[in-house]
């Protein structure tokens, strides 16, 4: 099914190529909610988890794959090294799922390093409107 206005996603959604994932990033709880809605999710998890900055979700795996959520808080008095760090512990976070995903056959070494980058830097992107 193509996206439409009535299924048009709520959050960020990045573009991996030939991962066999879906791959999402939000910032904004209100629009966490809608998403979990669209997606047909019944019982959503928290945002973020208590006592947390941030969190990685794995919403579902079906026919149509993974779907994958990373959420930050931004909104907490950060330093711009603080928000990078938890963008890159998450990005982590996301490639050991994308590895899971691939049933444990994930390369690593250099692939794995650019993977990481690739997903810390669009979520970067996104947080401080560099596209």
């Amino acid at each position: 099914m193509g996206i439409t206005p009535k299924n048009k996603p709520h959050i960020f959604y990045m573009h991996p190529g030939s991962w066999p994932v879906h791959i999402g990033f939000t910032s904004n709880k209100v629009e966490f909610g809608k998403e979990m809605s669209r997606l047909g999710v019944t019982d959503p998890p928290e945002f973020i988890t208590s006592g947390a900055n941030a969190t990685t979700h794995i919403l579902t795996k079906n026919e149509e794959g993974t779907t994958i959520i990373v959420c930050l808080d931004i909104g907490k008095k950060a330093s711009r090294a603080q928000i990078l760090g938890l963008i890159c512990h998450e990005a982590c976070h996301v490639w050991t799922m994308v590895c899971e995903s691939m049933r444990g056959s994930c390369p690593g070494g250099e692939h794995q390093a650019y993977g990481v980058q690739w997903i810390a830097q669009n979520i970067a992107e996104k947080v401080w409107g560099e596209a």
